[in-house]
């Protein structure tokens, strides 16, 4: 019995000098572990690079009349047939989709200034309107909207049929409409694919042109 009794009591320490052995290497390990994580600092992701919406757009530029657009890969390009006898009408573009269209008509302006131009031409509930920080006018018919812009003497007619406020635009057509740029090349118009990101400021594709 007295043995017995001894060599549980051995037992007992030998446990007890093993477990308070394994809580210490694990308090030191873990100890370690954590210091390295607090000396190590943690590299933040790279900032993503914001993606163009018109970036994978054709490009057409009409060098005679000193302008580029880009429109959706999908859609084409016609020749419109838009007639005024307010002004001449130099070119009437239409760039088609499945399900919207938008028509830019280039006009010579007779009268002094582009609000005049607007106001005679036979458009209502006429505003001001910014188009990629360029300032002009926009309006509405019986059967469209339309955003008036001029540059070089020229005036730069877009209309979008069926619309009747900014509201009413496809994120199509508003992100053509903000893609304008005006050069001074004066080559023949052409459509090439576009290879690089627009460097045109613009909205988001759900923001119209802003009107006040």
């Amino acid at each position: 019995m007295q043995k017995q009794k001894g060599f549980s009591t051995v037992l007992a320490i030998l446990l007890t000098v093993l477990i308070a052995a394994g809580l210490g290497a694990g308090a030191y390990f873990g100890y370690n572990w954590w210091q390295g994580r607090q000396s190590s600092p943690s590299t933040p992701p790279a900032p993503s690079t914001p993606t163009s919406p018109t970036a994978s757009w054709r490009t057409y530029t009409d060098g005679e009349n000193n302008f580029s657009l880009k429109y959706p890969p999908d859609w084409t390009t016609k020749v419109g047939n838009f007639t005024s006898a307010h002004g001449t009408v130099v070119k009437d573009t239409g760039f088609i989709g499945a399900d919207d269209m938008v028509f830019v008509t280039v006009r010579t302006n007779p009268d002094a200034s582009l609000r005049a131009f607007v106001d005679a031409d036979g458009v209502s509930g006429v505003t001001a309107a910014t188009v990629a920080s360029l300032s002009g006018f926009a309006g509405t018919t019986s059967d469209s909207y339309r955003v008036y812009l001029e540059n070089g003497g020229k005036i730069y007619m877009f209309t979008f049929p069926t619309a009747q406020t900014d509201k009413d635009l496809t994120t199509n057509q508003v992100n053509l409409l903000t893609s304008i740029q005006f050069t001074t090349a004066t080559t023949t118009p052409s459509t090439t694919p576009s290879t690089t990101p627009s460097t045109t400021p613009t909205p988001s594709p759900s923001t119209p042109p802003s009107t006040q």
